[in-house]
């Protein structure tokens, strides 16, 4: 693990993408692995080479507002193969979540969004990785302190017809929500509460969507319950 680990910081996308592809492997297989990448600084390499790949993109391919697909730049697969790995990290390891989210993963995570809004790969991992990294209270924080929920908005707008996508986004928007009162106005204010009834209009027979969008209405149901209980 700790070879695989250096080899992150080379910059030869072949090498990288390999160790990327060999860490999923070893999570998958066992879930132990997520402790060790954890123990061995995995979380700040993984977070350096999402950034590192990022800056390289926006430095080097016109219009990444554009960007459909990931074959513009090499890097772009090594940051999407990068995002892969952290969404399986931070889903069999809870520590990994605080880890992620400490060395400025969830900042990173939304600027990808932000960056590359037609990318459908992209924003498909991206938002699966936002809803896990939410589930922490550092997580959730550190998105509160980004213009996530307006990019999380803007996702749902560009890929309504993705329903595994919509769901992911729901579930960061209940993360982010539940108990914060600043964050609830920000969703309200965002066009959150439109986002969500487009989703829920989108995808009537899709049980899983509909359940994550009656999840996420809750609170807000009853946050708008009290202005109308307010003397």
């Amino acid at each position: 693990i700790g070879a695989l680990i250096q080899d992150l910081s080379h910059f030869d996308n072949a090498k990288v993408n390999a160790a990327l592809y060999a860490l999923s492997l070893d999570i998958d297989k066992d879930q132990k692995k997520s402790k060790n990448i954890h123990a061995v600084g995995g979380c700040l390499a993984l977070v350096y080479l999402m950034k590192n790949c990022l800056d390289k993109a926006i430095d080097k391919v016109p219009g990444c507002d554009q960007v459909t697909n990931l074959r513009e730049l090499p890097n772009l697969k090594t940051l999407r193969d990068a995002l892969l790995v952290i969404d399986h990290l931070i889903r069999t390891h809870k520590e990994s979540r605080v880890g992620i989210s400490s060395v400025g993963g969830v900042e990173t995570v939304v600027k990808i969004m932000k960056t590359f809004p037609k990318c459908e790969e992209m924003q498909w991992v991206a938002c699966a990785a936002l809803g896990i990294l939410t589930r922490c209270n550092l997580g959730t924080k550190k998105a509160a302190e980004t213009d996530a929920m307006e990019v999380l908005v803007a996702t749902v707008n560009n890929h309504l017809n993705s329903a595994d996508m919509c769901g992911h986004i729901c579930l960061a928007f209940y993360n982010l929500i539940k108990g914060n009162k600043e964050s609830m106005q920000i969703f309200l204010r965002s066009g959150g509460v439109s986002a969500v009834t487009k989703v829920r209009e989108q995808w009537p027979d899709d049980d899983t969507v509909q359940k994550v969008v009656r999840k996420v209405m809750e609170p807000v149901v009853k946050e708008l319950s009290c202005w109308t209980q307010a003397k």
